[in-house]
């Protein structure tokens, strides 16, 4: 009884730190998305002017492999997240909530 107490609780406190860290990279992803569209906006203009696209482009390919990762893994850890915590509800014996 007491070991299950343990294991649904440690359950659900990693559910607990992987939702919270899912939502931490999620906002990092958002906050890098829209601080990169405006600089990227910026140096496409300016340099497109100039006629050098090759570096943009290259440039814009690193920033959407990054924000594709931070969205990746908060996704994976948000989902990981709330399958931990409700593993561990429903693992907690009967009668102690």
């Amino acid at each position: 009884m007491v070991n299950k107490r343990v294991l649904a609780g440690a359950l659900a406190f990693m559910g607990c730190a992987l939702l919270l860290i899912g939502t931490w990279q999620l906002n990092q992803w958002y906050t890098t998305q829209v601080q990169a569209a405006s600089t990227m906006s910026m140096l496409q203009g300016s340099l497109s002017s100039l006629g050098s696209e090759a570096g943009v482009q290259e440039t814009v390919a690193a920033l959407n492999s990054t924000t594709t990762a931070f969205l990746t893994t908060g996704i994976i850890d948000f989902v990981l997240g709330l399958v931990l915590l409700v593993a561990g509800l429903f693992l907690y014996p009967e009668g102690h909530f």
